[in-house]
């Protein structure tokens, strides 16, 4: 089968940007060496080896550091390690079943969304032709889920809390699911409006949706 151009170039683009991020975060390190270093010559400075409690106290100072450290370079490693772009790979393989599916695919995507909202800060949903689509930044790491529109069946929501600044305004989680009464897509709301938006465009997107 067909490779997706759109797929590969969404993996190039967030490679590249965790990369980057990688490189940044190497100041890290140095700057905890540079902290502990001025704290032990500050202590040193004001006597504390000649005290007994003050070299007790300058003990666990290092120990905090130390520990801190280690906890910073591990999680420098993981984040080394992560597939970045697992997820939406994942998601995207799931939809081809043929080049034909590719090509549709990599069409759409290429251009401009028939609708497309925010949803919550960091959140967009967007419709093409034959999919609904979510862009979302979660951990600063560009991720997109789709699904069919044939596959729309039923669409549940459930009230929260206040996302934003408003405690007034609730928010709402939100999952679509298909004719087997499976969840293919959820999210979260920030507001009534953006709730009622999302519902116009599956209801655009599928007419015959329900909407328990």
């Amino acid at each position: 089968m067909k490779q997706s151009v759109w797929l590969q170039n969404y993996e190039q683009e967030v490679y590249a940007k965790r990369n980057a991020s990688n490189q940044k975060k190497k100041i890290i390190p140095i700057i905890f060496i540079l902290m502990m270093a001025f704290g032990l010559i500050a202590a040193i400075s004001n006597g504390a080896l000649n005290d007994p409690q003050a070299r007790t106290g300058l003990l666990a100072f290092v120990g905090i550091f130390a520990f801190l450290m280690i906890y910073v370079l591990i999680l420098m490693k993981i984040g080394k390690k992560k597939d970045v772009a697992k997820y939406t790979r994942n998601e995207v393989m799931a939809l081809f079943h043929s080049d034909y599916d590719v090509e549709q695919f990599d069409q759409e995507m290429n251009a401009a969304p028939l609708k497309e909202l925010t949803i919550n800060e960091g959140t967009t949903m967007f419709m093409t032709e034959n999919y609904i689509g979510i862009k979302s930044m979660p951990c600063g790491d560009l991720r997109y889920s789709f699904i069919r529109k044939h596959d729309i069946a039923s669409f549940h929501r459930k009230k929260t809390a206040s996302t934003t600044g408003n405690p007034m305004k609730a928010a709402f989680f939100f999952d679509i699911r298909n004719h087997e009464q499976k969840v293919i897509m959820n999210g979260l709301a920030d507001s009534g409006k953006q709730l009622e938006a999302i519902i116009d465009m599956l209801q655009t997107a599928n007419p015959h949706i329900t909407l328990p």
